[in-house]
């Protein structure tokens, strides 16, 4: 454990479940992991690469641009049938500040969203100073559809797939 702590960078950076009122089912739920081996840093630690695991498989770079903040950019595959191996090309942008993950955008993601945006509870205790376990998603899927929800002091919360409107 102390292995994959410490020298891999291990973290949990799992997604915000939603359920839909309408549709009866849940969406935005996943269980993704990170790794940043600290024997690949580079300029002070500063610069640190980064694979992201779970439905989607990434690679990146995180920089940290200040003491505590961390922007990562990173590129790969989402998987649309892991049995046959198949999957399209994925892009996301992560910020993280004080080591905890704030928000999270992914650019042609699972669950066939177009693009998907977590803002998680570390950003609004971060920049507003609020003890509130509130989670928020947004996002736009493939078929013209619009997904949105919203958790406050849940594991889950509660969102909705609409076409052509949020809601």
């Amino acid at each position: 454990m102390r292995y994959l702590l410490e020298d891999m960078g291990m973290k949990a950076w799992h997604f915000n479940p939603m359920y839909d009122v309408s549709g009866e089912n849940f969406f935005n739920a996943g269980l993704n992991y990170i790794f940043r081996p600290k024997i690949l840093e580079f300029k002070e630690g500063k610069f640190r690469p980064l694979l992201y695991v779970g439905m989607q498989n990434l690679a990146g770079m995180s920089y940290d641009y200040r003491p505590d903040h961390t922007i990562t950019g990173a590129a790969g595959m989402s998987l649309t049938d892991p049995l046959q191996q198949k999957g399209r090309f994925v892009t996301a942008l992560f910020h993280e500040s004080a080591g905890e993950l704030d928000a999270s955008l992914f650019i042609n993601g699972s669950e066939d969203f177009r693009w998907r945006l977590n803002i998680y509870e570390n950003f609004f205790h971060q920049y507003f100073n609020r003890p509130w376990r509130l989670t928020m998603m947004l996002g736009q899927a493939k078929a013209d559809s619009y997904a949105a929800g919203i958790s406050f002091h849940m594991p889950f919360g509660l969102g909705g797939i609409k076409n052509d409107r949020l809601y």
